[in-house]
């Protein structure tokens, strides 16, 4: 099984896919071959079907970090910083590879070192615990994501600790980060629908699960509201 996981390294590899902010993992998942680029994980990841199923925007909203908003725009949605190869959705925000202006320049410079904190936080985690940096000697996969996931746990739990003085608080990364994390919850107010829409018990659920699915997608794929964002990051960054 070694040559399906040999990626570029020409050592068999075992990707871990992860969301960090500059302290600790918001999602991480284990286990694809190295020879997958970031699509095709994409593809596989369970952050995929959390985003189509919407467990995403439930926790979000009970959260309460949605809606918030920037230069004076509301939004939904939580976003995530990536690189170019992922798809242009929504929730991830990309840097410009041709920047043309200074404002698209000094994003790009902004939008690059914010992605870092992902590469900062697996150093941090590779530090702690060298079962992460070193070679893995077992085959089973199952007991190689037990031991990564392990590893995450405890060191989200150490830095909680080292933030907040308690691990019990409730983390929020507005109370740790200056550069850039002064966003403005927006208050909505609270109104009745006029329509109320009634799914018949004749439809079955699997067909209500497919047109959910698709409604998620293509909330997910709209091109002007992530337009919108982009804009909005550009003008926060630059005033």
């Amino acid at each position: 099984w070694a040559g399906s996981y040999q990626g570029k390294e020409n050592n068999p590899s075992i990707v871990l896919e992860g969301i960090s902010d500059y302290h600790i993992f918001w999602h991480a998942s284990c286990g694809y071959a190295g020879t997958l680029n970031n699509k095709t994980i994409f593809d596989l990841s369970p952050f995929q079907e959390c985003l189509l199923d919407g467990s995403s925007e439930e926790k979000e909203l009970s959260s309460g970090v949605v809606p918030f908003s920037i230069a004076g725009e509301e939004f939904n949605k939580m976003f995530i910083l990536n690189d170019g190869i992922n798809m242009n959705l929504l929730r991830f925000v990309k840097g410009i590879n041709t920047p043309l202006t200074r404002i698209e320049t000094k994003f790009m410079m902004w939008q690059e070192a914010a992605w870092k904190d992902i590469e900062r936080a697996f150093d941090n985690l590779k530090i702690m615990w060298k079962y992460v940096s070193c070679p893995i000697k077992i085959s089973s996969l199952n007991d190689v994501a037990s031991r990564i996931s392990t590893a995450l746990i405890l060191c989200n739990v150490i830095v909680s600790i080292h933030v907040m003085d308690d691990m019990n608080m409730r983390y929020n990364p507005e109370n740790s980060v200056d550069d850039f994390g002064n966003f403005q919850m927006a208050t909505l107010p609270q109104t009745t629908p006029e329509v109320e829409i009634v799914v018949e018990h004749t439809i079955p659920q699997s067909v209500c699960d497919v047109v959910a699915v698709s409604g998620r997608w293509e909330s997910l794929a709209d091109e002007e509201e992530h337009s919108c964002l982009c804009s909005a990051l550009m003008q926060k960054i630059n005033n």
